[in-house]
């Protein structure tokens, strides 16, 4: 032996068997490729998504995919593990999910240049829902269909109805913050800041006049109106609520912004609940505000956003939320407030805190405030 690598064709029958097209195949593990998902997609059967490809398979043939395929294993290896009639069966199965993309060699798994395989698979569905329109969901209006009042239609206006509350000054236009920032240094010194002083509430009035109060009442859609920031088809379904645990002038509580009145209406007093959500908050910036003295929640009637967009509602209200976090940490910048977003929190605080107002709003987003 020199070392050198043979290139003599091999002389034995053996030998050329082993290294057939057909017996390589047949070696091959399969898994399925990373971020596929599946749910139920009525009688018909299921549907597998991934980031890039739709299948729908009967439900039997779903299953069973996911079963043998959690973990790599050849074809061979799969069929064995079926009875006989079963097998023909599965071999179409196999093969149309590799011609679709679910099923793959297991030692590419982690090659490529496809992103989306990081995803979970809830995120999967969700980023091939609101990228592909799905056979048999609609996106335009159901108002015409469906009953208004089951939207909310009716009451799109419950924001102007009286309640006890608290009114908030309208800042100065002139205000020295406002007139020596450009929107260029606005958008160049935007950070996330965290401070644990307290928020004077004529800042926080200021804050949420500038940010997030209704400019003008609009027509193009039962209860629609312009803030300053978009939404899409110009609904508007956020509602914000301030948890204030340290704001100067303003008692401590859980309040709603009353958007076309520039008030506050007081929906709780301090209590426990407000404590766990404000901790919560504080740990999620890691230790940098463990109590923060002001939180922003923003909440949406999703009802109103299904009744003009249904399909894509969800997607539309966290484009929404994206539109309200970057204009609040502007303004938030120019008024030398401190604003930081905050990942996530637990949307159950609120709703168990709204029970009986009336209102049925779902947070969606949130941020802190510092003074």
């Amino acid at each position: 032996m020199d070392g050198n690598v043979s290139t003599r064709a091999p002389t034995s029958a053996t030998a050329v068997a082993e290294t057939s097209p057909a017996i390589a195949s047949a070696r091959v593990r399969y898994v399925l490729a990373p971020g596929v998902a599946a749910f139920v997609r009525g009688p018909e059967g299921m549907v597998l998504m991934s980031a890039r490809a739709v299948w729908r398979a009967p439900t039997a043939s779903c299953v069973t995919l996911f079963r043998l395929f959690a973990t790599a294993r050849s074809r061979e290896e799969a069929l064995g593990l079926v009875g006989p009639g079963d097998r023909a069966t599965l071999e179409g199965v196999i093969d149309s999910a590799l011609s679709n993309g679910f099923l793959i060699d297991a030692g590419l798994a982690n090659a490529g240049n496809d992103a989306t395989r990081w995803l979970e698979p809830h995120d999967v569905i969700f980023h091939r829902h609101t990228r592909t329109r799905l056979v048999g969901q609609g996106l335009g209006p159901r108002i015409e269909t469906i009953p208004r009042e089951q939207f909310g239609m009716e009451d799109a206006d419950a924001e102007s109805i009286a309640s006890p509350g608290v009114a908030l000054d309208a800042p100065d236009a002139a205000d020295a913050r406002l007139a020596k920032l450009s929107l260029r240094d606005a958008l160049l010194s935007r950070r996330t800041r965290y401070s644990r002083l307290p928020v004077g509430i004529g800042d926080l009035g200021a804050l949420l006049y500038w940010s997030c109060r209704t400019t003008e009442e609009g027509a193009k859609w039962p209860g629609g109106n312009k803030r300053n920031y978009p939404s899409g088809g110009g609904v508007h379904s956020l509602t914000i609520y301030v948890v204030a645990r340290a704001c100067t002038g303003l008692d401590r509580g859980l309040y709603r912004f009353v958007s076309d009145g520039h008030r506050l209406a007081k929906i709780a007093d301090w209590r426990p609940e407000l404590d766990r959500i404000v901790a919560e908050a504080g740990f999620v910036t890691g230790g940098a505000c463990p109590e923060p003295p002001v939180m922003l929640i923003a909440a949406a009637d999703v009802r109103r956003v299904v009744a003009k967009y249904q399909g894509v509602a969800y997607s539309l209200i966290l484009k929404e939320v994206g539109a309200w976090m970057q204009t609040v940490y502007l303004v938030g910048t120019a008024l030398r407030l401190a604003p930081a977003a905050i990942g996530f929190s637990d949307a159950s605080v609120l709703a168990a805190l709204l029970e009986g107002t009336g209102r049925v709003d779902v947070s969606v987003g949130e941020m802190i405030l510092g003074g």
